[in-house]
């Protein structure tokens, strides 16, 4: 298995479904700073999730090795943030391993 665009849906999914939850209930409870934390972890998950699906279709000059690491990278930045979510029962343990140990990222769609 190979790191995919759909993998980082679902780890996406699983985290907006843990934090949007916190935000409204700190936005009901008006509070301030942990309001802006969340919605700050929120855009970090958004920013991590596009990046990374956006990194399985690149392949403007891009090194294979390079969008290997990037991919990676991104995945592992998601997956350290879910693993603060482990004891939820929708946790999935794929989200502890790195991209290289789920098989490594998928390779580039064929050119049309």
């Amino acid at each position: 298995m190979a790191v995919t665009a759909g993998d980082f849906d679902r780890i996406e999914t699983f985290l907006r479904a843990r934090i949007d939850p916190l935000l409204a209930a700190a936005q009901d409870a008006s509070d301030d700073g942990l309001v802006i934390a969340l919605a700050a972890l929120g855009r970090a998950v958004q920013s991590a999730h596009d990046i990374g699906t956006d990194l399985l279709k690149f392949d403007q000059g891009l090194q294979e090795m390079v969008r290997e690491r990037a991919v990676d990278q991104y995945w592992d930045t998601l997956g350290t943030i879910a693993y603060e979510w482990r004891a939820h029962p929708d946790y999935l343990s794929e989200f502890e391993l790195g991209a290289i140990e789920l098989g490594g990222v998928a390779p580039l769609p064929a050119a049309v």
